[in-house]
This record gives C-alpha cells, structure tokens and sequence, in this order.
C-alpha cells in the first residue's frame, strides 16, 4: 500500500488494529507513523461530547515507541495489553521491526490473531525476511 492509500484506508475504514510498515526510505516510514497518529488523535477527540474537553488528556492516543533490537516478545506483549491510565487507546510503535529474533517473532503471532481491540501496533523496518514464520 502507498502512503497516499494509508489515509485513503483510515479515511474509510478507520484504524486497524495491526500495521507493518516496510520502505527503504525513513521520511515516508515516519510519514506513515504521523498519519497513524494524527489519525489516532482524530478519532479519541471525535468521541468526546464536549468540544471544550478536546485537550483531555484522558483521551488521547498513548503512544509507546520500542525498538527491535532493544526488546523482546515478552516486553511487546506487556505493552500492547497494558491498560493505559492516560487513555482510551495506546498506539504501540515497534521501529525496527526487523532486528527482533525470529523466536521473538514466533511468539507475537497469537497476538497477530487476536489483537487488543484498544492498542494499535504498528511494526515498521526497511525491510523484513519473508522466510521467517511471523511475517508470513
């Protein structure tokens, strides 16, 4: 999907619940990661009744940003279903997608299956293997 489909996407259908971002080229990753956000931003400001209360903390997007080559499954796990005290829903962003073990990988797949209706995770990497069971 191009970037311009992302918002196309979102515009339509809303924030999935899973994202894998994949390019050579960082500005149009961060790009995509901007646009999950705002969107994330948009859609908890939406919901509250009171236009005044727009900057309610409470409603915004938590956002947490891992590495892959800095974490593990076990950590990935605990955040994407961690309740948030600052929010309604947790934008969990895992840069680097493409330094987390294989055995990591393997482990998130029952995640991939059956996501925290509250979180969106978004993995990004220049590239991924295609060969490893997780990203198949």
């Amino acid at each position: 999907m191009k970037i311009h489909d992302l918002q196309s996407q979102i515009n339509r259908h809303g924030l999935s619940p899973l994202y894998l971002v994949i390019g050579e080229e960082p500005y149009f990753r961060d790009q995509a990661l901007s646009m999950l956000r705002v969107a994330g931003q948009e859609k908890n400001a939406s919901k509250l009744s009171d236009p005044s209360a727009a900057h309610d903390s409470s409603q915004m997007f938590h956002v947490d940003v891992v590495y892959g080559d800095e974490t593990d499954a076990s950590e990935i796990l605990a955040i994407s279903e961690e309740a948030s005290f600052f929010s309604s829903r947790r934008l969990l962003i895992i840069k680097w997608a493409d330094k987390l073990s294989a055995r990591d990988g393997e482990a998130l797949i029952p995640y991939f299956q059956n996501p925290n209706e509250t979180t969106t995770m978004v993995m990004t990497a220049a590239k991924l293997d295609g060969r490893t069971k997780w990203v198949q």
